[in-house]
């Protein structure tokens, strides 16, 4: 793993060197992996940046990824989703679909294609242009976005055992809550924070994802390749088709 100053040093000159005000869209990013991001994001780039924080709250609960995107259109150069709770309820509908799933996927694939003009205007417009995603389905879903926009670039991102709050769902029972707090507190010195693994990550996205295409990355910001690669082509396919119906984006 590269020591994180030099991970430090790497992004802040990399972001001090566009020629234009970088732009991010951090879906989650109330808390967890995408808040460390945006912290990342926004000290390395002192404030002159424009940071998009979307999250799910009682109020916010109530708005859909389609209504999300409008206000997002114009142009945006990084999409990271990382979006998640964790839960031993089970099955849990909510429209129809798996409550985990609507949220661990299929808001994943809504967000990507509904924002997908605006990543293509800023790659028009010389900027960087990149979509990075945690945690599983992703590797088949970004393939067939990458296919399909063969100008952008999507990563699938490893992040490891960080410090977040993702065993604290409401509806967790309580002795669930304790559990993952014991286990966070004997594996502390296995684990990153959630500051530290937004820097590791933001360095996979300017420095490893350098070019169009799928990329997988791991949880210090290098490149995986094919390791633990499940994806045949016939799969990816499936999965892409179900995920059109399912969502009704044509």
């Amino acid at each position: 793993m590269p020591p994180l100053p030099s991970i430090r040093v790497s992004n802040s000159a990399i972001l001090k060197s566009t020629s234009y005000i970088p732009t991010a869209v951090l879906v989650g990013g109330t808390s967890g992996i995408a808040q460390g991001r945006a912290e990342a994001f926004a000290h390395h780039t002192k404030g002159n940046a424009r940071i998009f924080i979307l999250g799910r709250n009682k109020q916010a609960a109530e708005t859909n990824v389609q209504k999300a995107t409008q206000e997002l259109r114009k142009k945006h150069g990084v999409l990271v989703m990382s979006q998640g709770y964790f839960s031993v309820a089970g099955y849990t509908e909510a429209e129809g679909l798996d409550k985990k799933m609507a949220v661990h996927y299929y808001s994943r694939y809504e967000f990507i294609e509904e924002l997908l003009p605006s990543l293509s205007r800023a790659k028009e417009g010389g900027e960087d242009a990149k979509v990075l995603a945690t945690p599983t389905y992703n590797d088949l879903m970004l393939e067939g976005f990458a296919a399909r926009n063969p100008t952008l670039t999507f990563g699938h991102a490893y992040p490891g055992f960080v410090r977040t709050n993702l065993g604290n769902a409401k509806d967790s029972p309580l002795w669930m809550k304790a559990s993952v707090k014991l286990v966070v507190a004997l594996t502390y010195p296995l684990s990153v924070s959630v500051r530290d693994c937004g820097e590791y990550l933001l360095h996979g996205v300017l420095e490893t994802m350098k070019t169009p295409g799928a990329w997988r990355i791991t949880n210090d910001g290098s490149d995986l390749g094919k390791k633990k690669y499940y994806g045949p082509d016939e799969d990816r396919k499936a999965l892409w088709e179900h995920t059109v119906e399912v969502t009704k984006v044509k």
